[in-house]
């Protein structure tokens, strides 16, 4: 799903003029594709639980 999100953001690019607004543009997507990995990554043990080995008592 996530890299199905990032290629869709990729889609409009031959649209996007260069300069200041292709490095705003850039900027932008390459954020979004970091926070929504790092949502999906503190989201993930909530789904499918904690590996065996992060069971022990601490």
């Amino acid at each position: 799903m996530t890299m199905a999100a990032h290629a869709g953001g990729l889609a409009p690019l031959p649209l996007v003029p260069p300069g200041v607004t292709a490095t705003a543009y850039g900027v932008t997507l390459g954020a979004a594709a970091a926070a929504t990995r790092a949502v999906h990554t503190a989201a993930l043990p909530h789904y499918h639980g904690r590996p065996r080995w992060a069971r022990c008592a601490v």
